[in-house]
Protein backbone atom coordinates (compact mmCIF):
# COMPACT_ATOMS: atom_id res chain seq x y z
CA UNK A 1 0.00 0.00 0.00
CA UNK A 2 2.85 2.24 0.43
CA UNK A 3 3.65 2.25 -3.34
CA UNK A 4 0.20 3.50 -4.18
CA UNK A 5 0.17 6.21 -1.47
CA UNK A 6 3.86 7.25 -2.79
CA UNK A 7 2.17 7.39 -6.26
CA UNK A 8 -0.77 8.99 -5.50
CA UNK A 9 1.33 11.67 -3.51
CA UNK A 10 4.08 12.01 -6.34
CA UNK A 11 1.17 13.16 -8.81
CA UNK A 12 -0.10 15.92 -6.55
CA UNK A 13 -2.93 15.75 -8.14
CA UNK A 14 -5.37 14.60 -5.03
CA UNK A 15 -5.59 14.31 -1.51
CA UNK A 16 -5.78 10.48 0.13
CA UNK A 17 -8.78 10.81 2.65
CA UNK A 18 -8.85 6.62 3.19
CA UNK A 19 -6.96 3.72 1.08
CA UNK A 20 -8.40 0.05 2.17
CA UNK A 21 -6.22 -3.08 1.46
CA UNK A 22 -8.88 -6.29 1.22
CA UNK A 23 -8.99 -9.85 0.01
CA UNK A 24 -11.43 -11.45 -1.52
CA UNK A 25 -11.86 -14.90 -2.99
CA UNK A 26 -11.15 -15.89 -6.78
CA UNK A 27 -15.12 -17.33 -7.18
CA UNK A 28 -17.03 -14.50 -6.91
CA UNK A 29 -19.69 -16.53 -5.71
CA UNK A 30 -17.74 -17.95 -2.70
CA UNK A 31 -18.32 -16.13 0.26
CA UNK A 32 -16.84 -18.30 2.96
CA UNK A 33 -14.38 -17.08 4.46
CA UNK A 34 -12.34 -20.80 5.33
CA UNK A 35 -9.53 -21.83 3.26
CA UNK A 36 -11.89 -24.81 1.93
CA UNK A 37 -13.14 -24.88 -1.63
CA UNK A 38 -16.93 -26.61 -1.64
CA UNK A 39 -17.08 -27.54 -5.29
CA UNK A 40 -14.26 -26.61 -6.93
CA UNK A 41 -15.33 -27.38 -10.54
CA UNK A 42 -17.94 -24.92 -10.38
CA UNK A 43 -15.37 -22.04 -8.67
CA UNK A 44 -13.42 -22.75 -11.87
CA UNK A 45 -16.51 -22.18 -14.45
CA UNK A 46 -17.20 -18.84 -11.77
CA UNK A 47 -13.81 -17.54 -12.26
CA UNK A 48 -13.49 -18.21 -15.55
CA UNK A 49 -16.61 -16.58 -16.91
CA UNK A 50 -15.41 -13.43 -14.60
CA UNK A 51 -12.36 -12.98 -16.33
CA UNK A 52 -13.63 -13.51 -19.94
CA UNK A 53 -16.64 -10.79 -19.04
CA UNK A 54 -13.59 -8.63 -19.14
CA UNK A 55 -10.63 -10.02 -21.28
CA UNK A 56 -12.83 -11.54 -24.82
CA UNK A 57 -12.59 -8.15 -26.50
CA UNK A 58 -8.83 -8.19 -25.96
CA UNK A 59 -8.43 -11.95 -26.72
CA UNK A 60 -11.07 -12.12 -29.12
CA UNK A 61 -9.40 -9.19 -31.69
CA UNK A 62 -6.12 -10.93 -30.96
CA UNK A 63 -6.77 -14.64 -31.57
CA UNK A 64 -9.82 -14.63 -32.81
CA UNK A 65 -13.42 -15.63 -31.24
CA UNK A 66 -12.67 -18.96 -32.99
CA UNK A 67 -10.52 -20.23 -29.72
CA UNK A 68 -11.88 -18.11 -27.02
CA UNK A 69 -14.58 -21.29 -25.80
CA UNK A 70 -11.95 -23.75 -25.51
CA UNK A 71 -9.50 -21.15 -23.77
CA UNK A 72 -11.94 -20.19 -21.34
CA UNK A 73 -12.44 -23.98 -20.67
CA UNK A 74 -9.19 -24.93 -19.88
CA UNK A 75 -8.80 -21.80 -17.69
CA UNK A 76 -11.28 -23.21 -16.16
CA UNK A 77 -9.70 -26.56 -15.94
CA UNK A 78 -6.83 -25.32 -14.71
CA UNK A 79 -8.05 -23.17 -11.90
CA UNK A 80 -10.26 -25.77 -10.68
CA UNK A 81 -6.96 -27.90 -10.45
CA UNK A 82 -5.75 -25.18 -8.06
CA UNK A 83 -8.44 -24.67 -6.06
CA UNK A 84 -8.02 -28.90 -5.09
CA UNK A 85 -4.65 -27.87 -3.31
CA UNK A 86 -5.38 -23.93 -2.26
CA UNK A 87 -7.72 -21.83 -1.93
CA UNK A 88 -6.47 -18.02 -3.88
CA UNK A 89 -7.73 -14.92 -2.92
CA UNK A 90 -7.50 -11.00 -5.13
CA UNK A 91 -5.63 -8.65 -3.13
CA UNK A 92 -7.94 -5.24 -3.81
CA UNK A 93 -7.14 -1.82 -2.64
CA UNK A 94 -9.52 0.80 -2.48
CA UNK A 95 -8.94 4.56 -2.20
CA UNK A 96 -10.88 7.51 -1.73
CA UNK A 97 -9.76 10.28 -3.70
CA UNK A 98 -10.50 14.07 -3.59
CA UNK A 99 -8.92 16.11 -6.55
CA UNK A 100 -6.61 19.06 -5.43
Amino acid sequence: MEEVKAIVEKSQQFRMNHIKLFETNWDPYDNSEGNDVHDSVQSGINVSKTLRAVMEPLFASHFGESVLDELFKKFAYNVKVHLDTEKTKYSVITLLLTRI
